[in-house]
């Protein structure tokens, strides 16, 4: 165990807090979901780092008590939470803390990340008298699009290309469009890497094989050969990557440090020029529908999202659609299951048929009268539906006016 003499010391476990970690003056309860392992057991540390450094600083024993289940908590005095980064030993596996609200580690986009660790926010954010908009989903006019790639062009003409406030940025042009609502793709903390990173063009084994054996007559292709090396590849829209789902990813920030700062901003400065934000998620059907929900949750209420294009089980479907806490948020999902809120207009279909229908149409194709007809009076009982021509699969709108 790792512990030296400081200001930094554990208190009793406490009341049962919400996972992750929670502040209380100097104090900060850490909670963790600890799963049973193979041979029965259960077994949670919290793991403390000063920021940027690798050693070990402290480590504490999260125990439960009666009545909480399967949560581990720990209560530690942190004078400077923000030297701090922290990770869990849950099993005897380290893992990065599903609930953290930021994520260390991954600063550099397209750079094969070896370590994440959870970071403690204890910022507040002034958010004025910006209020969300509150646009009726039928006066929705949507533009769907990818943090970095909506800026990261030369021809972006912002001053900060593919980040939260290079979208700020293009605030005038967006309104210049006629739109009053942008659904973000994921822009959660996420490892869209893989592979193995190179240095100067080298991979970094190919360099240490050189520096050991100088005199060595071996190509770097025969050594990724002999290695089996791939080179790195993106993720780049997010989908199935692994993920953080309640830190704002750190890449898309121009000041990488502050991720979260910068993404309230641009929501804000969204919000008072009376633009909607919507985030895109896409859960892994073997997620717990309380993670998913919780997730949900915390961005209605900590970022002010305004709603969620969502993907994920049924079972979250129905108890998204009747959570209280999102009664006011905009849902839009590909189905909704028998009985969620009949007759209520905030729960949308994705119209994926649509587009397909729509473009042949505009092109001419013969015979797609009365498909377009059928696709534009489309009104499901109950719901409302988001219309849209392109999105990240096919053409983009340039493209599919460009040819014939």
């Amino acid at each position: 165990m790792v512990n030296k003499k400081s200001a930094l010391h554990t208190t009793a476990g406490g009341a049962v807090v919400p996972l992750g970690v929670t502040g209380m003056g100097q104090e900060f309860m850490f909670a963790a979901a600890v799963p049973e392992s193979r041979t029965g057991e259960r077994e949670c540390r919290l793991l403390l780092y000063k920021k940027g450094e690798e050693a070990l600083e402290h480590e504490f024993a999260m125990e439960p008590e009666p009545g909480q289940g399967e949560v581990h908590t720990v209560r530690v005095k942190l004078p400077n939470p923000e030297e701090y980064e922290y990770n869990y030993k849950i099993n005897g596996s380290i893992i990065t803390d599903p609930y953290a609200r930021l994520v260390r580690g991954n600063e550099t986009y397209g750079r094969v990340c070896s370590e994440t660790r959870g970071a403690i926010l204890t910022e507040t954010f002034g958010w004025g008298n910006a209020l969300p908009p509150g646009i009726p989903l039928s006066e929705v006019i949507l533009y769907k699009l990818h943090v970095r790639g909506f800026t990261m062009n030369s021809n972006s003409g912002v001053k900060h290309k593919g980040t939260f406030a290079g979208v700020a940025e293009k605030i005038p042009y967006l309104k210049k469009l006629g739109i009053n609502t942008v659904l973000l793709m994921p822009c959660v903390e996420l490892l869209e890497a893989s592979g193995r990173n190179l240095v100067h063009g080298h991979s970094a084994e190919f360099l240490k094989f050189y520096k050991e054996h100088p005199d060595a007559e071996m190509t770097e292709k025969r050594l990724r050969e002999e290695m089996n090396e791939k080179e790195v590849r993106i993720n780049y829209w997010g989908y199935g990557a692994k993920c953080w789902y309640f830190a704002p990813k750190a890449s898309y920030a121009a000041d990488s440090l502050n991720p979260v700062r910068e993404m309230k901003r641009m929501i804000k400065q969204l919000h008072e020029n009376h633009i909607q934000v919507f985030l895109e998620f896409v859960f892994d059907l073997a997620m717990p529908c309380m993670l998913s929900l919780d997730c949900l949750r915390y961005w209605a209420m900590e970022y002010r999202i305004d709603g969620f294009q969502i993907s994920g089980s049924q079972a979250l479907y129905s108890v998204a659609a009747e959570d209280p806490y999102l009664k006011d948020r905009t849902l839009i999902a590909d189905g909704w299951p028998w009985g969620c809120e009949p007759g209520r207009r905030r729960l949308a279909v994705y119209q994926r048929d649509f587009s397909h229908h729509v473009r042949r149409f505009l092109k001419g194709d013969g015979g797609q009268a009365e498909a377009f007809a059928e696709n534009m009076k489309r009104n499901p009982s109950g719901f409302g539906t988001v219309n849209y021509i392109t999105d990240q699969n096919g053409f983009t709108l340039y493209d599919l006016y460009s040819y014939e």
